[in-house]
């Protein structure tokens, strides 16, 4: 009996020593203690508010429901959703398109910086709204393209729902704050309540700054979501770098019905100096900002 004893001492001794080491093991390998990046979230970009329409077509007009297309020209580019940098071939995700034909036929695909149609599929009117999704990082993109395959002279009718891009990101805290928001252009407004207000009546004056402050992150890219609304003008939500230049990816919006959310892709994060706000037009512009935040692309 004693003997028996003894070797269960032993054996729950040894069972001890392997759950410490196991555990130990567990704690060497966790990520985050490891400094390495932890998991992504999966987040949804809304692009809808960057539709825009070739000149000579005039295919799209805006309603509650969405934005309303209209082409009778057969394979013409008809109305885009631009990139804006997301569709490098380094950022991986999806874009996701839901529209409604009530008819003829559309034809909805990725367009190259080549000026090539890939994954393009074909939508047929339908008293239901499709969902169509799409793959990035395939190639170097410019835009979601819409277009008839209707024969020529009929017109083919959709409203466009959304264009979604969806990514895998990680929030970086600490970043930018939205009290920190400078008036550069001494004839700017800035109301920096809650929400706060820029508005400017001068054409391409830097109105207000936004300070990054973007921790290093290696190869990977970035980018700045505005969440508000331009109510006045047309206003420009773009990246500086740290000489005070404007990176790249700046787009001017139209007003909008109500709060959205406006996106900047920053290629080279390492150089990326404020959020600036500006006008392209000699007349009142202003945007209510809600929110600043920035991501990191996985």
């Amino acid at each position: 009996m004693k003997q028996i004893s003894f070797l269960h001492i032993e054996l729950v001794a040894v069972c001890a020593f392997i759950l410490a080491v196991a555990a130990c093991s567990s704690t060497t390998e966790n990520p985050e203690s490891a400094g390495e990046t932890p998991a992504g979230e999966t987040l949804r970009l809304a692009r809808t508010a960057t539709l825009t329409t070739n000149n000579d077509l005039r295919a799209l007009s805006h309603e509650e429901a969405g934005w309303r297309f209209a082409s009778s020209q057969q394979w013409a580019y008809a109305a885009f959703a631009p990139f804006d940098g997301f569709g490098k071939p380094d950022v991986k995700g999806e874009v996701e398109v839901e529209l409604q034909v009530s008819n003829g036929r559309m034809a909805i695909g990725l367009l190259t910086d080549h000026n090539e149609i890939l994954q393009e599929k074909f939508v047929a009117a339908t008293p239901a709204s499709q969902k169509l999704t799409f793959t990035l990082g395939s190639a170097n993109l410019e835009s979601v393209v819409f277009r008839s395959a209707a024969p020529s002279g009929t017109v083919s009718e959709a409203v466009i729902r959304t264009v979604d891009y969806v990514l895998q990101v990680n929030h970086l805290d600490g970043a930018v704050s939205l009290g920190n928001i400078v008036k550069d252009d001494p004839s700017a407004a800035l109301d920096s309540g809650h929400p706060v207000r820029v508005s400017t009546e001068h054409k391409y004056a830097y109105a207000a700054r936004i300070p990054l402050a973007i921790p290093p992150l290696g190869n990977s890219m970035a980018f700045v979501r505005v969440r508000g609304q331009v109510a006045h003008g047309h206003m420009g939500i773009s990246v500086l770098d740290k000489t005070g230049a404007i990176m790249k990816n700046e787009r001017f919006y139209d007003p909008a019905p109500s709060e959205l959310d406006y996106f900047v892709l920053i290629d080279n994060p390492a150089n990326a100096g404020s959020v600036m706000f500006r006008s392209d037009k000699d007349e009142k512009s202003e945007i209510v900002v809600e929110d600043v935040s920035v991501f990191r692309l996985m």
